[in-house]
């Protein structure tokens, strides 16, 4: 066996295993083994990105200057190789943004092709039958994560205290792919996120009725998507436009292992909600939460 064979059979063996603790939401852990792969395989550039993801996630949870350093170090690398460009200005696009140095990607950005000319939307065109039928359905599910991301980059004209009919927008956008429940795993998770933002929204105006709707809206959405995550369960959609689709907890990396359920506990201990934490309503969801 050629030395680069066996570069290529330990890199196998280490993504693999990457991917299983990153399934398991084990982020430090997956940030350690990458890290220490790179000492032995320091021009792997599929580790790389890798990693870099993990920096992008960490970078939200903890020392955010720290790891958005190192993203914006391997992220440069990755931009100058054929096969993660694209990727690796996606994340540039992202970091540049959150430090308010557009300048410096915008004409990296002009380069992109159109997302009508990506893989993704122009895959269904390949495809016969079911499977055809399968990306197309894959593709609406894509447009949620579109409208999410940018609903998330701009609230429009609405002013705080009245952000929350914009954040609506989403569940409304999500309900028009998902019919009556039918989320599956993360799209749970992108409707506890958006009714907790309604929550902070209608909290920095002192709305003590709506916030309480909006944060057991969240907790409810929260608790399912625990379920089928930890749990592990798998989801056959029913919905008319993803009736072809499944939704398996092993088909995600997540950026922690700790609950939903146990995220909003913490949140809850936010400032933010310092004015309304002695009443009878607010104390109650604390009491439900605390009891799980």
């Amino acid at each position: 066996m050629t030395k680069y064979e066996k570069d290529l059979m330990d890199a196998k063996e280490i993504l693999e295993k990457e991917e299983k603790l990153g399934r398991m939401g084990k982020l430090c852990e997956v940030k350690e083994l990458l890290e220490n792969s790179l000492k032995q395989l320091p021009d792997n550039m599929c580790i790389k990105y890798r990693l870099m993801r993990v920096y992008e996630s960490l970078s939200y949870k903890e020392d955010e200057e720290f790891y958005l350093n190192k993203l914006e170090k391997l992220a440069l690398e990755l931009k100058e190789t054929e096969k993660y460009k694209y990727k690796a200005i996606a994340s540039l696009a992202q970091l540049y943004y959150r430090l308010n140095r557009q300048d410096e990607i915008i004409e990296d950005i002009k380069k992109l092709p159109s997302v009508y000319e990506c893989k993704t939307w122009l895959m269904p065109y390949a495809l016969r039958n079911e499977e055809r039928i399968k990306g197309v359905q894959q593709n609406f599910t894509l447009l949620i994560d579109l409208f999410l991301n940018m609903l998330y980059s701009t609230y429009g004209r609405e002013m705080v205290g009245k952000r929350d009919k914009i954040l609506l927008k989403a569940v409304d956008f999500i309900n028009i792919i998902f019919e009556n429940g039918d989320y599956g795993i993360m799209y749970n998770h992108d409707l506890q996120n958006v009714y907790y933002r309604c929550a902070r929204d209608q909290a920095y105006v002192k709305n003590n009725e709506k916030v309480i709707y909006y944060l057991k809206e969240s907790i409810k959405y929260a608790r399912i998507y625990d379920d089928l995550r930890f749990n592990k369960k798998t989801t056959k959609h029913t919905s008319f436009l993803v009736d072809r689709l499944e939704d398996s907890f092993e088909e995600y990396t997540y950026m922690g292992d700790e609950t939903l359920i146990t995220f909003m506990k913490n949140e809850l201990e936010d400032k933010l909600f310092a004015f309304m934490r002695e009443t009878p309503e607010f104390k109650q969801l604390l009491e439900e939460l605390n009891k799980e």
